[in-house]
């Protein structure tokens, strides 16, 4: 069953913007939520008044390895 999202850009710790999403469940959301990301910007998922994760670009970097 799909829920309601807000997705929450911010910047410097201040609302940039935000979105409305639809999703079956907070790992998509999430997942939906990444594509907000740019530059040193950082995103909030919530669920009505709960909050569901923070993604920002600097944890979320990926790094691969040759070995």
């Amino acid at each position: 069953m799909e829920k309601t999202y807000s997705v929450f850009v911010k910047d410097s710790g201040h609302i940039n913007s935000s979105q409305k999403i639809t999703a079956d469940s907070d790992e998509d959301a999430v997942g939906q939520a990444r594509r907000f990301l740019s530059g040193s910007l950082r995103v909030e998922v919530w669920q009505d008044q709960r909050f569901v994760a923070r993604v920002d670009t600097v944890a979320d970097a990926q790094t691969s390895r040759e070995t």
